[in-house]
C-alpha cells in the first residue's frame, strides 16, 4: 500500500503514516502534532473492490481490441464479439465471455474463441491478467494478419 502521510491541519507538519493496517470502516482517531500541539482527527472510510483474473484479463482484451482498431459488439448473452476494423457483423475474430460455471474447457471464468475455435484455458491459465490477455491477443492478431488487404 502506498504511504498515506497525515499532515497537521494547522501547521502542515508531518504527523504520521496512516497506511498501516488495522483501520476499520468508520473508525476515528485523533493525532497530536509534535510541532504545534494541534489535534488532527481522521475518520476511516474503507473501500474494497474485488475482481478476478478472468475479469481483469477480459478488460485488458477489450482494451487491446479497442486499441487495435477492432469493432466490438456485445451479444444478448453478454459475450463480447470482436471483428476486424469496419467489419462489424462480418468475420468474427474472437468472442469473450465470463461464466461462473464449470464445463467449458473444465474451468470457470474467462472463455475465449478465436476464429470460431475455443482457445484452451491452458494457453492463459496461471498467467497474470495482462500477460494472459497478450497471449490471447497474439492469436487474434495472427488471424488479422491473414485477412486480405493486410
Amino acid at each position: 500500500m502506498k504511504d498515506i502521510i497525515l499532515q497537521c491541519a494547522c501547521c502542515h507538519k508531518e504527523i504520521t503514516d496512516l497506511s498501516a493496517a488495522g483501520w476499520r470502516n468508520g473508525e476515528r482517531r485523533s493525532f497530536e502534532c509534535p510541532e504545534c500541539g494541534c489535534r488532527t482527527k481522521v475518520e476511516a472510510e474503507v473501500w474494497l473492490r474485488s475482481s478476478s483474473d478472468a475479469e481483469e484479463t477480459w478488460r485488458e482484451l477489450y482494451r487491446l481490441a479497442q486499441w487495435g482498431a477492432c469493432e466490438t459488439w456485445f451479444d444478448s448473452d453478454g459475450a463480447l464479439r470482436v471483428y476486424g476494423a469496419d467489419d462489424l457483423g462480418g468475420r468474427e475474430l474472437a468472442a469473450l465471455w465470463i461464466t461462473p460455471e464449470h464445463g467449458y474447457e473444465e474451468a470457470a471464468g474467462l472463455h475465449v474463441t478465436v476464429d470460431g475455435g475455443p482457445v484452451p484455458v491452458s494457453v492463459y491459465a496461471g498467467m497474470e491478467p495482462e500477460a494472459a490477455a497478450k497471449a490471447i491477443w497474439e492469436r487474434i492478431e495472427a488471424i488479422r494478419r491473414k485477412e486480405p488487404g493486410r
